[in-house]
């Protein structure tokens, strides 16, 4: 089934990654947003792009742990967005995303995690999504909270953030609870 996530008023787009994406998506992990907030693995661009290949947005594989898609602004590509291993059988899996530094602030990242939340309840029969965020990183933290995640709590010191040890707060979504702001 293809899928457009788009807005009207943004003009957010989710589309399939090609091996292409993993340059800009090795500079956006290399930005001091990301790294601040992030526990970074240090992938190369050539581990990125081999990511990206095995990665698909078919979210009827039952086989692959990593669906991606990159976030199209106004025909720009400016972040990426993730179901990370998805467990049919448990009915959940994690979400990750990640915008440029640069733009930042204007919805974008709003507007993308709901169109990916809106495709995994339209295409899947996952009761539960979930998403780790690093207790400092508010900005993040309100988006979740705006989409209507609820923060179930705090794993203490659990991130590693250039020697640091980070808290890092869980935030569950479930399928009863969703209510699409792109569709009111």
């Amino acid at each position: 089934m293809s899928f457009s996530a788009v807005s009207r008023a943004l003009q957010v787009q989710l589309v399939p990654p090609r091996a292409a994406h993993a340059l800009l998506w090795f500079g956006w992990r290399s930005e001091a947003h990301a790294q601040r907030h992030m526990p970074i693995e240090p992938w190369s661009v050539d581990a990125l792009r081999r990511r990206l290949v095995a990665s698909t947005p078919d979210l009827a594989d039952p086989e692959k742990q990593e669906h991606r898609w990159i976030v199209q602004w106004q025909e720009e590509c400016v972040g990426i967005v993730s179901i990370l291993r998805p467990s049919l059988r448990l009915g959940h899996a994690e979400l990750s995303y990640h915008v440029a530094q640069a733009h930042h602030r204007r919805g974008i990242a709003t507007e993308a995690v709901a169109a990916l939340v809106d495709r995994v309840f339209e295409q899947t029969d996952l009761a539960r999504l979930f998403a780790y965020i690093s207790e400092p990183n508010r900005a993040s933290r309100k988006l979740a909270e705006k989409l209507g995640f609820v923060h179930e709590g705090t794993l203490r010191e659990h991130f590693m953030i250039h020697g640091r040890r980070i808290d890092q707060c869980v935030y569950g979504l479930l399928r009863r609870e969703w209510s699409s702001p792109r569709k009111r």
